[in-house]
């Protein structure tokens, strides 16, 4: 699955949507589009000018590892094709480019429809300001449309050519991170059948962005049949802030 929900600098989010009745393998989680609102927040210092350098040593530092999620393997990314990102880029969001950045592996744990993946990117813009004003946009519902229909078009392409995609939903999703505020993003849900065996499985896809001053931390959750547990999402969130805490921009 790929989609690019905001960003017009897309990260790498191709993946598969298979599935049989005994397997399936998760795909790849979307970047989150800009949030309804965003709390107001501490003024994060920034002793030295910006640079790429620093920028992106910052994100390695912020971003998720394997130790961070308990039995989880990481997997490797796929590259996205730079069409379905255009057309992706298009749903709306901001468009200024990011300093530095880093996304971490697909970190995946589980098997068959208990197969659950989650992975984190950080993306360094230029101030506050402009992430501010990212995370304070209000997705319209023509651009959750849009997202749909990238979404639509991107597993009926990817898809196992046994799987029958019927159907995809995007909806906004926030989710309160003890110490940073709100989270805010978007939740995909497919429904994929299994021709022969009666079986419908719902896909869920959540895509969360939380801001640190010039910084854009963004989470992806992707498992089968039930969302990946807010609980789980919120402590990886606050692990996420509190690493940032930690580095210096």
């Amino acid at each position: 699955m790929a989609s690019g929900c905001g960003k017009s600098d897309l990260p790498s989010t191709t993946g598969s949507a298979k599935t049989t009745a005994s397997a399936a393998t998760a795909p790849r989680a979307p970047a989150p589009p800009t949030a309804r609102h965003s709390e107001p927040r501490a003024t994060v210092p920034l002793p030295l000018p910006l640079t790429a350098a620093r920028a992106s040593a910052f994100a390695r530092a912020v971003t998720l590892t394997a130790a961070d999620v308990p039995g989880a393997k990481p997997v490797a990314r796929e590259a996205t094709p730079a069409a379905r990102e255009r057309e992706a880029a298009q749903c709306g969001g901001r468009s200024a480019p990011a300093i530095g950045s880093e996304r971490s592996p697909e970190l995946q744990r589980g098997r068959g429809l208990d197969r659950e993946s989650v992975s984190s990117s950080v993306e360094v813009l230029h101030d506050a300001k402009t992430v501010e004003r990212a995370l304070q946009a209000t997705p319209t519902s023509a651009g959750l449309g849009c997202y749909e229909r990238v979404l639509s078009r991107s597993l009926h392409s990817e898809a196992d050519p046994n799987i029958r995609l019927l159907g995809v939903k995007v909806a906004t999703l926030t989710v309160g991170i003890t110490g940073a505020g709100q989270a805010h993003g978007i939740r995909i849900l497919a429904r994929v059948g299994v021709p022969g065996a009666g079986v419908v499985v719902p896909l869920y896809v959540d895509a969360l962005s939380l801001g640190y001053g010039p910084a854009e931390i963004d989470l992806y959750a992707t498992s089968f049949v039930q969302p990946v547990a807010q609980r789980t999402e919120q402590e990886l969130l606050a692990l996420l802030h509190e690493r940032a805490l930690r580095q210096r921009l």
